[in-house]
């Protein structure tokens, strides 16, 4: 088992030091709340009370404000963001913190709702507007009346030729499954 101690972060003037072992890296619970101004006991409490971070806590050796190396309650980092962001206090560090991760959840979330309905705005755009240059050459030009006929038959070809293959498919599996 391979343990490693390496600066983490930089919050609020503090140094937050992490453990990688075996490719988990593992963050020391108490100096992140030291550095938030929240009460580490009350935190403790909570997280033991939580179903999921609960199962997840570890005691890892890791270094201390003293820089004195001792067994301290971590979690794994892929869980401390959301952690920190489940917690209740007046800090201001806190209230900074939190504003940040509101604003990172909506940078993430806004392609599903706004980045999709301004796609979708600009598609429709797009679709009237070539039905309409459409319409506009299929009343004004004989040629293009010629094309969209031809392309009409190909569609009709590729459908009646994907038939024929499903069909030839189906006889040739026949001729294995007797």
């Amino acid at each position: 088992m391979e343990k490693k101690i390496k600066k983490f972060l930089e919050f609020n003037g503090r140094n937050i030091l992490f453990l990688n072992v075996d490719g988990t890296f593992w963050v020391a619970i108490k100096p992140i709340c030291d550095a938030l101004g929240v009460e580490y006991t009350r935190i403790f409490k909570n997280i033991k009370a939580d179903k999921t971070l609960n199962q997840l806590l570890a005691n890892q050796p890791m270094v201390g404000a003293d820089l004195r190396v001792r067994n301290m309650v971590a979690l794994p980092e892929k869980y401390v963001y959301g952690w920190l962001f489940s917690i209740n206090s007046d800090s201001d560090a806190l209230q900074t913190y939190k504003l940040k991760c509101y604003d990172l959840l909506y940078d993430y979330f806004q392609g599903a709702v706004t980045k999709r309905s301004n796609e979708l705005t600009e598609k429709t755009w797009a679709v009237r507007q070539a039905q309409t240059i459409r319409e506009k050459l299929k009343s004004e030009n004989e040629d293009y009346k010629q094309l969209c006929e031809l392309e009409g038959k190909v569609l009709k070809h590729c459908r009646n030729l994907k038939q024929i293959d499903k069909e030839l498919v189906d006889s040739q599996l026949s001729l294995f499954m007797n």
